[in-house]
C-alpha cells in the first residue's frame, strides 16, 4: 500500500490517499513532462530582471 499524505505548511493534515498501486512511475512521468518548461520560462526571465534592478541600485 502507498499513503500519500497531503500537509499544510506547518504540518497540519489537510487530505490522505491510500492507494493500493504505487503512484511512483505516474508523478515522475508528470515532473519530468512539466519540470522543463516550467524551469526554462522562469530561469531567463528572472535572469534579466535581477540585472536590471542591480543597476539602478548602485547608482
Amino acid at each position: 500500500r502507498v499513503v500519500m499524505v497531503l500537509t499544510d505548511i506547518n504540518g497540519n493534515v489537510l487530505d490522505y490517499d491510500i492507494a493500493e498501486q504505487p503512484i511512483v512511475p505516474i508523478r515522475t512521468k508528470k515532473h519530468v513532462k512539466s519540470s522543463p518548461p516550467k524551469q526554462s520560462e522562469p530561469i531567463p526571465t528572472s535572469t534579466p530582471l535581477k540585472k536590471v534592478t542591480q543597476n539602478p541600485n548602485p547608482e
